[in-house]
């Protein structure tokens, strides 16, 4: 749990279109591209979500499995049901 959540925070996040009129809006859209260029930031928040590593996991060993199918020569059977990997 994140100091954040533990402080009963609410944090939410809308898109706001770039440069219209909005008060500090301008200086936000540089500040922000300014820390995305900083190759010396420090990284503050590096955790992931588990589901998105789950997610990535999952999708890796489905390309991984389709590939080793599509390269072997046998499995025939296998390959009539499961021809594109899914």
């Amino acid at each position: 749990m994140t100091s954040l959540e533990r402080e009963n925070w609410n944090i939410e996040l809308s898109w706001v279109k770039a440069r219209v009129g909005i008060i500090g809006n301008e200086l936000a859209d540089r500040l922000a591209k300014a820390a995305a260029s900083d190759s010396d930031a420090k990284i503050v928040f590096n955790r992931l979500p588990l589901s998105t590593l789950i997610s990535k996991i999952e999708e890796e060993t489905k390309l991984k499995w389709q590939n080793e199918c599509e390269e072997c020569a046998k499995a025939g059977i296998t390959k009539e049901f499961f021809s594109n990997g899914s």
